[in-house]
């Protein structure tokens, strides 16, 4: 038994290795369907949005107002520049569909709980939606900014998908405790 503990501990350590952050750009149909989405419909026009969607597991911040929205319903313009939502608990996939001014740049940043920057991602074009996921369930916060100008969003999502350890991972972790198991075997013959 106590030769095998060295093979488990390896493979362990490989598992763990193996669920690495990672980040990508990701689309609306990369959602798993049970996201929150958030199209503040609901909130009167001018309304500053602070705590409203706290029991869906998201806070605002920063200088915003409820407007109507072109296509219909209403989405939440930004005076200021920069858009701060606190997510609790912390998030691993999120996105949001934005309109911004002709050569205006939305950016998006990930910080994790400790204030750190995780990840960001940009959009240039006027309008589209803007998405990223990150393995591992760490945003605790994200901050929408465009380089002080205005910009405006709607339909925000996000969701935190449960991390899964990859098949290869998987496949490596069975291969230690196969080979291990086989070696405590013909050690136990052999004596």
């Amino acid at each position: 038994m106590r030769h095998i503990l060295p093979v488990v501990f390896i493979a362990l350590i490989l598992l763990a290795g193996g669920v690495a952050a990672e980040a990508a750009p990701i689309t609306v149909a990369d959602f798993s369907g049970s996201e929150v989405l958030i199209d503040f419909d609901s909130l009167a026009q001018f309304t500053n949005v602070t705590t409203q969607f706290s029991g869906l597991g998201v806070t605002f911040s920063g200088s915003n107002v409820v407007t109507p929205a072109s296509g219909g319903g209403n989405q939440v313009l930004n005076v200021t520049g920069s858009l701060r939502l606190d997510f609790s608990p912390n998030m691993d996939r999120g996105g949001f569909d934005y309109v911004a001014a002709v050569g205006q740049t939305i950016t998006l940043d990930l910080y994790n709980a400790s204030g750190v920057l995780l990840e960001t991602i940009s959009g240039t074009d006027t309008s589209g939606f803007l998405g990223i996921a990150r393995t591992g369930s760490e945003v605790a916060y994200a901050i929408i900014h465009d380089g002080g100008l205005q910009f405006s969003i709607d339909n925000v999502r996000f969701e935190n998908v449960a991390a899964a350890p990859e098949p290869a991972t998987l496949v490596l972790l069975g291969t230690f405790l196969g080979v291990g198991a086989f070696v405590g075997r013909r050690r136990r013959e052999m004596n």
